[in-house]
C-alpha cells in the first residue's frame, strides 16, 4: 500500500485513525537519517513476520533507499496482514 500526497498534506493522522479502528500495530517511522535507515529495516522484518504495519514519512528524503526496499519487498514472504 502506498499513499502519495501533495506538500502540505498530512495523512498520518487518517493511517494511524485506520489502523486503531482495525485494531492493528502501526509503527511510523520518519525517513531521511542513516538512523530512519536501519530503524525501517528493523521493523519492516518484525512487521513482515508478525502481520503489523508500518508506516513511513518523508520518503522523499531517501531515493535510492527507497529502490532497494522496492526490490526488498517484491522477495519478501510476508504475513497476510502485513502493510
Amino acid at each position: 500500500l502506498l499513499l502519495v500526497t501533495f506538500p502540505g498534506y498530512d495523512a498520518s493522522t487518517r493511517v494511524t485513525s485506520l489502523a486503531s479502528r482495525l485494531d492493528q500495530q502501526l509503527t511510523s517511522l520518519a525517513m531521511g537519517s542513516p538512523e530512519g535507515f536501519s530503524s525501517a529495516d528493523t521493523a519492516i522484518n518484525l512487521a513482515a513476520r508478525k502481520g503489523n504495519w508500518i508506516l513511513l514519512t518523508n520518503v522523499h528524503l531517501a531515493p535510492s533507499w527507497l529502490s532497494s526496499l522496492e526490490k526488498r519487498l517484491h522477495r519478501l514472504n510476508a504475513h497476510n496482514n502485513f502493510r
